[in-house]
């Protein structure tokens, strides 16, 4: 995910990247997008409930974040099997 965020936004392939994962793996990928002279911009997605909130965020920049409940899980859920081939 790393490569397609900083190798896609250099080549000027999106406007806005929502990336939606609270690992910290991909701080530099986003911090060289945010840093890059491409015109993207990154923003993150995070989970959020009464006991629990977490979101990829950089100690240097304000990136804005969409919270997502569980309402939201529930709406977009995949329970697709991708291991059962066709």
């Amino acid at each position: 995910m790393a490569v397609d965020l900083a190798r896609l936004a250099q080549d000027r392939q999106y406007d806005v990247a929502i990336v939606c994962t609270g690992d910290t793996d991909l701080i530099p990928a986003v911090e060289d997008v945010l840093n890059g002279n491409t015109g993207a911009i990154v923003e993150v997605a995070g989970w959020r409930s009464a006991r629990y909130r977490q979101r990829l965020s950089l100690p240097s920049r304000n990136i804005w974040c969409h919270w997502l409940q569980w309402e939201h899980y529930e709406q977009t859920r995949d329970d697709t099997d991708y291991a059962v081939s066709n």
